[in-house]
């Protein structure tokens, strides 16, 4: 009795994979009838695939020239500003600015930015730089470069000419000082009694 148990269970289970395969294969698409042409898709091709369904941008033209470069100068320091010259619309628009300063003799510095302008500081009064600055955009290409020499130094200001004298920039901290002579500061109306610090 037991062996004709295990032949039931083993033709069931046989039975139960037949039914599973059959029922497999029914469920595959259906063979399109002879009388009707197959309409296979034509492969789409790319030359810039990075993953499934991804395609990369390709780079256009590379950004245009920025205008109008001007510099201030000031003590140690020049201030620089220009237009992008970017009238396009549309992707390819400039993302930022290489900003590169160089005098005679010396390696030149350069900075990244992302606004037309920018403050270079650490400079030396009374040399000349050549100043450049190129658009860049989002795929690193770069613009002709738009020049300008400039010195920083001590801006001219002719409105100090105009007044009375009492006019101070604390340029010397001494002048603060109660106790030096030339000092053109105190708190009250007794000389020294009490002192500005620095």
């Amino acid at each position: 009795m037991p062996s004709r148990n295990r032949l039931l269970a083993w033709l069931g289970g046989v039975a139960l994979v037949v039914g599973a395969v059959v029922a497999l294969r029914a469920t595959d698409d259906p063979v399109a009838p002879p009388d009707e042409p197959v309409q296979v898709p034509l492969p789409v091709r790319v030359n810039r695939y990075a993953a499934q369904n991804v395609v990369l941008p390709h780079p256009g033209q590379p950004p245009p020239q920025p205008t109008g470069l001007q510099a201030s100068p000031g003590s140690g320091q020049l201030r620089l500003s220009w237009s992008d010259g970017d009238d396009r619309t549309g992707g390819d628009r400039t993302a930022g600015y290489d900003v590169s300063w160089r005098r005679p003799g010396q390696p030149p510095g350069v900075r990244r930015v992302i606004a037309p302008e920018v403050q270079l500081d650490g400079l030396t009064d009374g040399t000349s730089y050549q100043v450049e600055v190129r658009g860049v955009d989002e795929f690193g290409q770069r613009s002709a470069p738009a020049a300008v020499t400039a010195t920083p130094g001590p801006a001219p200001e002719p409105w100090r000419a105009g007044l009375t004298g009492f006019y101070d920039d604390f340029a010397d901290p001494r002048t603060v000082r109660a106790d030096e002579v030339g000092s053109h500061w105190h708190l009250s109306g007794y000389r020294g009694c009490v002192d500005l610090a620095e």
